[in-house]
């Protein structure tokens, strides 16, 4: 019997600590990891390539989480995305998850 393809898993965050240590629990755990540090950067790997879910911080430097959720929408992409964010707020939750994410999750409960 063999083992499912391993679900693709893009993480977006330009704090590399905590990208790399994202990127690192989840490849150990058998997930197909790439990583992005920037919005523009994930939109390009968006266009290229599939993911089961995109793991997108709120605060990234030019174009914040939310306007790469808005570019994904205006795309037609439907990739699931779980915003995430070190400052946890119910107006930054409200905001992601009317424009299509699927959850959010401040990093505090990850690190």
């Amino acid at each position: 019997m063999t083992n499912p393809p391993a679900l693709r898993i893009l993480v977006v965050d330009d704090d590399v600590s905590f990208r790399m240590a994202v990127v690192s629990y989840l490849e150990e755990r058998g997930y197909s990891v790439e990583s992005s540090e920037t919005g523009e950067d994930a939109l390009e790997c968006l266009k290229r390539e599939t993911f089961d879910v995109v793991l997108l911080d709120y605060w990234l430097p030019m174009m914040s989480g939310i306007n790469v959720l808005q570019k994904m929408h205006e795309n037609k992409n439907e990739t699931p995305v779980v915003m995430l964010t070190g400052a946890g707020s119910e107006i930054v939750a409200v905001e992601a998850m009317s424009l299509g994410a699927y959850d959010y999750i401040p990093k505090e409960r990850i690190e």
